[in-house]
């Protein structure tokens, strides 16, 4: 899971490669998910604290880079094997 404050959003990864969107400010509104964006279990989401893009990990090998508003996939890079993701966004000063 990954959530967005300051857009009043709750992102919840899937284990068939669907990320969910729901609205947290009036309570849980489901909203269009993305579905497929890994072949397989996402193992870790993340969202940038704009809200503008989520970053996801699957057991695919695949890191995207998301577009959360177009629900487009802006960036791929694939790991060289297989391995356990973590990620983290760190703000620059």
């Amino acid at each position: 899971m990954a959530l967005c404050e300051n857009k009043n959003l709750l992102f919840s990864a899937g284990l068939d490669g669907t990320i969910h969107f729901f609205d947290v400010k009036d309570g849980f509104k489901k909203l269009e998910p993305m579905e497929k964006v890994h072949n397989g279990e996402i193992r870790c989401l993340v969202c940038r604290k704009d809200g503008e893009y989520l970053i996801s990990g699957g057991k695919d090998q695949n890191i995207h880079i998301i577009d959360r508003e177009r629900k487009e996939i802006s960036e791929t890079w694939k790991l060289a094997h297989d391995s356990k993701q973590t990620f983290s966004i760190k703000r620059e000063s």
